[in-house]
Formats: structure tokens, C-alpha cells, sequence
């Protein structure tokens, strides 16, 4: 693990902890200080973690998934935030391992925010439990942090999402990401979704990032291609499933577009059928 950790977290922290960790007469509070400490600045380097973990490292894929759980629907940063705490009251710390600390808690928060984990609300109910320098810490942080698009990100579970006859919905998507492979047909499942009213929102980060919640050991990759793909059909899709106007453009000949209205074409009726039986 340690190279994966490693390639996460910032140069200048690396080199800390190597220069740390080598130093001679660490005793057993240090030790424990330090193994603290890089389990905190892995938690804030997560997306780059979970990336390594994913990419390098197939065989480790459940434990991505449970660092990203963790930290978005189980409030890991407000925790780790409590942890460090707990930590540095405890223990007698030098100036470099407080000047740590202090760094990891601006980067908790501001992770937090940014990222959509968790609002300003939870940061500023949290600051009443800690000491007047750290309070004063987080609130300047939150002064300086935007969140995510002005809103929290959506973190509700597919179950959530889903609307009709939830149980025969979520079937059907579990024999659909058994029978399509490619990622980009993640797309495709998104607006059968929709256009059969078996899905609340309309933000393919959050679908995907349900699915990555809900089947853990499947193979869902990265989000980029089918959003992309996503948007490009909501453009095309009038023409491309209508079966004579598609057939008047040459674009729509092509393997991309006849994969899209090949999966959509099978697969949305099938959705659309759920709650008619």
C-alpha cells in the first residue's frame, strides 16, 4: 500500500514523514502520533487514493470503496477531525507536529466543503466542541471555502433515487450492468432511467456515484466517459431513436451511435414495462 499512499499526498508532506519517520529515538507516542497523522493525510488525499487503488491495484478495489463511503455518507472528515483532536489533547506535541495539525484540520474542512462531504452547517456546529485556536482555524477556512457549486453534492443511495417498484427497478439495472461491459453504456442506462420515470434526479454524477455505492464489486469505472456521453445524447437522442429520421444523417452511422440506440432501444422498454405489469 505504501506506494499508493504515497503517490496521494503532497511532496512536502512526504518528505515530512520520511524525515520524521527516520529520525533516531522516535519513542512510542511519536510512533503513534505518526501513524495518526498519514492515516489523516490519506483520508484528505482520497480521490487521488481511491484512483491509485482502482488503477494499480484492482485486488484493493474494496477497500476504495470503503475509504469513499466513509468519507462521503459516513461523515469520515467531521470524524477525523474529532480524532485529531482527541490526538493533540492527549499528547505533548512539538511545534512541527501542531503546525501539522493545524494544516490538517484547514484541509479537512476544506475538503469537506468544497467537495460537497459536508456543509459549513456541520463545520460551525462541530467548531463549539473544539479549543479557541482551533475554532478560530475553521472558521477561517469556512471564510475562505466555496462549497461545491453553492450546494451540497448528492449523496443518496440508489434505493433513494429510484421511484416505481424499486425492487424490480434495481433488478433490472443488475442484469443490465451484467450484460453491458463498456462503461459508456452507464449513459445509456441513465436515460432509460429518466425517460422511464424510474429516476429522481437528473445528475448522471450522482447516479453514478449510487451505483459505485451500491454494487461495490462491480466493475464501474470512472464517471467521465458516459456523463460525457450523457450529454451528447440529450442532444441526439430525438433523432436517434426515432427509427426514420435517424436513418437521413450520416453521423448516426457510425459504431458509437448505432451501440447507443442498439442498448437504449432494448433496455428502455424494458424499464418502461415495470410498472405496467
Amino acid at each position: 500500500m505504501s506506494d499508493l499512499f504515497f503517490d496521494g499526498i503532497p511532496k512536502r508532506v512526504r518528505n515530512y514523514i520520511v524525515n520524521m519517520f527516520t529520525e533516531d529515538g522516535n519513542d512510542e507516542e511519536t510512533l503513534r502520533i505518526f501513524v495518526y497523522t498519514t492515516m489523516s493525510i490519506a483520508l484528505i488525499s482520497v480521490p487521488k487514493l481511491i484512483e491509485n487503488l482502482i488503477n494499480k491495484r484492482k485486488q484493493n478495489y474494496n477497500l476504495a470503496y470503503s475509504v469513499s463511503y466513509f468519507m462521503i455518507f459516513d461523515k469520515g472528515l467531521l470524524k477525523m477531525q474529532k480524532k485529531l483532536t482527541e490526538i493533540i489533547s492527549n499528547a505533548n506535541l512539538g511545534y512541527d507536529f501542531q503546525m501539522m495539525a493545524d494544516n490538517l484540520t484547514r484541509s479537512f474542512v476544506s475538503s469537506s466543503v468544497s467537495h460537497g462531504y459536508n456543509s459549513k452547517a456541520e463545520w460551525k456546529e462541530l467548531r463549539q466542541e473544539e479549543d479557541e485556536e482551533t475554532a478560530e482555524i475553521i472558521d477561517s477556512t469556512l471564510a475562505k471555502t466555496k462549497g461545491k457549486g453553492g450546494r451540497k453534492a448528492d449523496f443518496r443511495t440508489l434505493e433513494e433515487l429510484c421511484i416505481g417498484n424499486k425492487k424490480a427497478v434495481t433488478q433490472l439495472i443488475e442484469q443490465f450492468l451484467e450484460e453491458e461491459q463498456e462503461t459508456v453504456s452507464l449513459a445509456y442506462l441513465f436515460y432509460s432511467l429518466i425517460v422511464s420515470g424510474h429516476i429522481s434526479c437528473r445528475d448522471y454524477e450522482a447516479f453514478h456515484r449510487s451505483l459505485v455505492e451500491a454494487y461495490p464489486l462491480a466493475d464501474i469505472k470512472g464517471l467521465t466517459k458516459p456523463q460525457a456521453r450523457y450529454s451528447e445524447l440529450l442532444v441526439h437522442a430525438n433523432i436517434l431513436l426515432d427509427d426514420t429520421k435517424y436513418k437521413l444523417y450520416n453521423e448516426y452511422n457510425t459504431i458509437k451511435w448505432k451501440k447507443a440506440r442498439k442498448v437504449i432501444k432494448k433496455w428502455l422498454p424494458l424499464f418502461t414495462a415495470i410498472d405496467q405489469d
